[in-house]
């Protein structure tokens, strides 16, 4: 259980979190905020969002901003106040906002994405400013925590059940995601898989129109709700997963397919060292060319004996023993 005498705000900025954070939306000393909805008024939304957005921001930190912060998180709380801010919030007049607010408070910087990413999208972040600003800043990325001496932890996770979700058409194999560095492959698994006669349902999104093919991949516009990506996972045999160059950390993908039994094909060197691993449920590869079609069309009952140890439950257990 995690501390009572502890009061948690986290300043989320993705529309997921409802999806993935179910563990601590019914906790009493769990505050969740999120840069996509901010107010239930539509009117306060728009102007919030706006002003507080990383694009009206990106050249100079625009004033009054506190006037959003107090309206936000003015928390009576007669308990230790610790925050964890996603990368897309940190700002120095919220951090100036919390440090008066709450005495003594604990500011953690939790990245969710590789680190280089974050310092793109968000201007404010320098490195060592942030080392500076925050008590404690955490990476999912094992890679990251080792180049820039940070914490590392992998993200909590608790996704609705099965039960729960919409029901979607059956696949072999499904992989969703954005091209990024690895657009050839996901083609190239895709060609083989639907050679051997298997169902295949890949969405990919960031392909340029000049760059799209008529092969049966699903090239999308946008990204898919995270509800609906859940949902194909969930009917699908079996899982597909493409480490984005320069990421090592346990993925949602990976989460996923252990929490729904489901057959896993990833690169990622992290599964190997965890207790779930097998090579009957997990193809681990190095190269594309290991993928094995037989691994994809053998249907069996999957059960990794999930014991809740993603939770985000966890993560605040090691925030605090920190």
């Amino acid at each position: 259980m995690i501390n009572g005498e502890t009061t948690y705000i986290y300043l989320l900025s993705d529309p997921m979190s409802q999806f993935t954070m179910l563990d601590l939306q019914m906790l009493n000393n769990v505050k969740l905020v999120n840069k996509h909805k901010l107010f239930k008024n539509k009117v306060l939304n728009i102007l919030s969002k706006g002003h507080l957005s990383l694009k009206a921001n990106k050249f100079i930190s625009l004033p009054l901003k506190n006037i959003w912060y107090k309206k936000l998180l003015r928390y009576k709380s007669d308990k230790k106040v610790v925050v964890i801010m996603s990368p897309p919030w940190s700002d120095r007049q919220l951090i100036k906002f919390l440090r008066k607010n709450y005495f003594n408070c604990k500011l953690i910087l939790h990245f969710h994405d590789i680190v280089a990413k974050d310092l793109k999208y968000n201007k404010q972040l320098k490195i060592e400013r942030i080392k500076k600003d925050f008590d404690q800043i955490i990476v999912y990325n094992q890679a990251d925590a080792e180049t820039y001496g940070f914490v590392y932890h992998p993200v909590g996770y608790a996704p609705p059940s099965k039960e729960e979700l919409k029901k979607y058409p059956y696949s072999d194999l499904v992989f969703i995601g954005a091209a990024k560095d690895r657009l050839d492959d996901i083609r190239n698994i895709y060609k083989r898989m639907t050679a051997a006669g298997l169902i295949c349902d890949f969405y990919v999104t960031e392909v340029p129109n000049d760059q799209r093919r008529a092969d049966g991949i699903i090239y999308g516009d946008k990204f898919l709700p995270y509800s609906e990506c859940l949902a194909r996972e969930a009917a699908s045999n079996c899982l597909l997963e493409i480490l984005q160059g320069g990421s090592k950390g346990r993925t949602y993908r990976m989460m996923d397919a252990i929490i729904y039994n489901k057959k896993l094909i990833t690169n990622c060197e992290e599964i190997v060292r965890l207790p779930y691993y097998n090579e009957n449920r997990i193809h681990f590869f190095n190269n594309i060319n290991q993928i094995s079609i037989d691994f994809v069309r053998n249907h069996k009952e999957i059960d990794y004996g999930y014991k809740n140890d993603f939770s985000n439950i966890t993560f605040l257990n090691f925030i605090d023993s920190l």
